[in-house]
């Protein structure tokens, strides 16, 4: 046995066991640095053990035991001293072996910053609140080991539980295959099966919630049947189950219905969720007056046609929808009332057209993080539409006359006398869009003076060449007529 002393710290090392007790009262950082300085085999210690009388412990020093498979903390432990950058799960996050965490019962209390990727933890019968997601995204995680004594908590089979069994919590993120849901179950709670391998599960009658993103980023999952009984279905659920496509429940179900695969409400009025693998073109069914809150999200669609009959598009309807291109609201009064975000993470989005006589619509829908992405072509006139939104509506005409698309005579009008009163909001867009500057420069919109400032930027910037050539030739023609002249 190597015995190392600094301080009150006490470092035992059996090499043979490669094993390490550590002794003290208040483990900092620094003193136990010194401890073990001069012995220089640290990453090869399989097992430490922080003993009895430890009250606090600067977790820091964890990081040079790279080769640790198991972590004893004693139940004296009631602080690790952590701060923003050293959280005993950054602490252990090279610790690539580790296969078992015995928890200290001084704690109370377990947060997404404790757990590091392990296969194994141990909760001791003093933890007495345990976070939502704290085992969330552990991806090494196996199996869940809660002390028979511990007064709110237990595990059945390597599953957290709340002691009444109703709530499930925690499905280790590194088990998979089928998982059968207890009888005596009510809940499925926040995070509780996040990013588990898990490929089918079975819910019984009984359960009545399925809690916020409950079974996010679980990518084998591809079908899922919901309980008769159940009354509330968080909207991210199934955030991220990109290969789940469908989604089922009984004749029986008090809440929801079946529709093609889709879940509805139980009076088949709106669109609850839609398969993530739901893809191509999708138009809305007649009978849906409502879109729910992220009913599309995650979804494959590259273009929805949206009826004159909805009524509501909910919060992050079409939120990460990175597929989609095209939308078509054919909005008649009352209008969809349209909620935020709804086109928030759809990156790909190029038009959006409504068919409405209300010029203050676009600036109802909020876009999201993408809108400078989005070209907007709905019939109104540009002289109505605010400066924030002119560009990009202004952009979607310009589309919409290139392709030679229907347009009212007077809309076209009026359409080419606004842009050239705000000529200087497309320059931007222009950079950016070939066609949008063709058509800016045939139409003679931007002066000499800033088709120089235009070009000198696209240098800058490694603007596209063909955009380089067309300001350029611009540039050399306008020279030349001035010097005709």
């Amino acid at each position: 046995m190597i015995k190392l002393n600094y301080k009150d710290i006490e470092l035992n090392i059996d090499e043979k066991k490669k094993t390490a007790y550590l002794y003290g009262t208040y483990l900092r950082f620094v003193d136990v640095q010194i401890c073990f300085m001069n012995y220089g085999k640290i990453d090869e210690i399989e097992t430490l053990q922080v003993m009895d009388g430890i009250s606090t412990m600067e977790p820091w020093f964890l990081t040079e035991f790279r080769g640790l498979k198991r972590l004893i903390l004693t139940d004296s432990i009631s602080s690790f001293a952590e701060n923003y950058s050293f959280s005993l799960r950054h602490c252990l996050k090279d610790c690539n072996e580790l296969d078992y965490l015995k928890l200290p019962a001084g704690i109370k209390r377990v947060t997404s910053n404790v757990l590091p990727c392990v296969k194994e933890v141990y909760v001791p019968a003093g933890i007495t609140a345990i976070d939502k997601f704290a085992f969330s995204n552990i991806y090494r995680l196996e199996n869940i080991i809660v002390d028979d004594n511990n007064q709110d908590y237990k595990s059945v089979n390597g599953v957290l539980f709340t002691k009444n069994g109703l709530s499930l919590l925690a499905f280790p993120c590194g088990r998979g295959g089928d998982y059968t849901v207890p009888d005596e179950t009510m809940e499925i709670a926040s995070g509780a099966f996040d990013a588990s391998g898990i490929d089918n599960i079975l819910l019984h009658e009984n359960i009545t919630i399925i809690g916020e993103y409950s079974f996010r980023n679980c990518h084998n999952l591809t079908s899922i049947k919901l309980p008769d009984k159940l009354r509330l279905l968080s909207q991210t659920a199934f955030d991220g189950c990109e290969k789940l496509n469908r989604i089922e429940c009984n004749d029986s179900c008090r809440k929801f219905q079946t529709v093609n695969g889709e879940l509805c409400s139980d009076d088949g009025c709106e669109v609850v969720l839609v398969p993530k693998t739901t893809s191509g073109e999708y138009k809305v069914r007649t009978g849906i007056s409502i879109l729910g809150e992220r009913a599309f999200s995650g979804s494959r669609i590259t273009k929805i046609d949206i009826s004159e009959y909805v009524l509501f598009i909910r919060d992050y309807c079409f939120k990460d929808c990175i597929n989609l291109e095209e939308v078509i609201i054919r909005a008649q009064r009352p209008y969809p009332t349209v909620g935020k975000y709804i086109f928030s993470g759809c990156k790909n989005l190029k038009c959006l057209r409504y068919y409405a006589s209300d010029p203050d619509f676009p600036n109802k829908c909020c876009y999201g993080e993408a809108d400078d992405e989005i070209i907007y072509a709905p019939n109104v006139m540009l002289s109505k539409v605010s400066k924030g939104y002119f560009a990009a509506v202004a952009a979607g005409f310009i589309s919409m006359i290139v392709h030679k698309e229907h347009l009212r005579e007077d809309i076209f009008e009026d359409v080419m006398n606004d842009m050239r009163k705000r000529f200087y909001l497309l320059h931007q867009r222009a950079l950016l869009d070939k066609t949008i500057l063709d058509f800016l420069l045939q139409a003679d919109m931007i002066p000499y003076s800033q088709a120089f400032v235009l070009f000198q930027r696209s240098q800058k910037n490694n603007t596209d060449e063909g955009i380089q050539v067309a300001l350029k030739e611009y540039l050399r023609k306008y020279e030349s007529e001035e010097d005709t002249d």
